[in-house]
C-alpha cells in the first residue's frame, strides 16, 4: 500500500546548497499570492507537512532537474472554511524571507516546494512513498499492463493515481484500488486491482 510519508526524522545537519529533485519530494505548490505582505498560499501534498522542519525549503519549477534554497519567514496551516469540513483543501500560508510584497510574491505562483528525502523514516515491508512510483508502468492483477504512471493528486477522501496509457488515454485510479509498488523492477511496477469498468476507454476523459 501507498504512503505519503509517515512522522518524520530531523537530520542532525541541513545543507542549504542546491540539491536534485530526485534527492527531495515534493512538500507542496504554490498556487497564488495572499495579501499584501509576501504571503502565498501553498496546495500541500505531503501527508503530515507539520513533521518536518520548515525553516527551509527547496523550491524549483515543475521539471526542473535542480532546486534552490529559499529562507522560510513565515509557515501555518490555513483554511478559509470550517475545519469539519470534509471537503476543506489542505493549504499553508507561507511567507519566504525577502519577500515583503504582492507583485514578489506573484512571481513564486506554481513554485514547488521540497524537502530532503532523507528527512523520511524507513517504511515496513510493502509500503513505499509516492516519489518511488514515479514513472511506474502500472499493471492490474486481472488486465494485465495498463500504462505510465503520470502522477498522484491528493483527493479529499483519497488520492488519485493517474495513468496514462497506449493510446494516450488517461485513467484515474482511486488509492484503495492499489495494491503495491516493486521496486527491484526499472522502471518500478504499481499492482492495482480495479474493478473492470474502471478501464472503459469511453470513461477516460478525465476526472470522474
Amino acid at each position: 500500500m501507498e504512503s505519503r510519508e509517515r512522522k518524520a526524522r530531523r537530520p542532525k545537519s541541513e545543507s542549504v546548497t542546491p540539491l536534485p529533485v530526485e534527492q527531495l519530494f515534493l512538500w507542496g505548490i504554490v498556487t497564488r499570492p495572499h495579501g499584501l505582505h509576501g504571503h502565498v498560499l501553498v496546495r500541500i501534498f505531503s501527508q503530515n507537512p507539520a513533521a518536518y522542519p520548515l525553516k527551509t525549503f527547496w523550491t524549483a519549477l515543475k521539471a526542473a532537474p535542480l532546486a534552490e534554497p529559499r529562507a522560510v519567514a513565515y509557515a501555518q496551516p490555513f483554511s478559509s472554511r470550517s475545519p469539519d469540513d470534509p471537503k476543506t483543501e489542505p493549504f499553508w500560508r507561507i511567507r519566504f524571507k525577502g519577500i515583503q510584497d504582492r507583485d514578489t510574491a506573484e512571481t513564486l505562483r506554481g513554485l514547488h516546494l521540497y524537502l530532503p528525502q532523507a528527512y523520511l523514516p524507513p517504511l515496513p515491508p510493502g509500503r513505499f512513498y509516492y516519489f518511488e512510483a514515479e514513472n511506474a508502468q502500472v499493471i492490474d492483477r486481472r488486465e494485465g499492463p495498463k500504462g505510465t504512471l503520470q502522477e498522484i493528486l491528493p483527493g479529499t477522501q483519497y488520492d488519485f493515481f493517474i495513468v496514462r496509457g497506449p493510446a494516450d488515454e488517461v485513467y484515474w485510479v482511486p488509492a484503495p484500488f492499489v495494491e503495491s509498488l516493486d521496486k527491484t523492477t526499472h522502471p518500478p511496477t504499481l499492482w492495482v486491482e480495479a474493478p473492470p469498468g474502471l478501464w472503459d476507454p469511453s470513461l477516460s476523459q478525465g476526472r470522474p
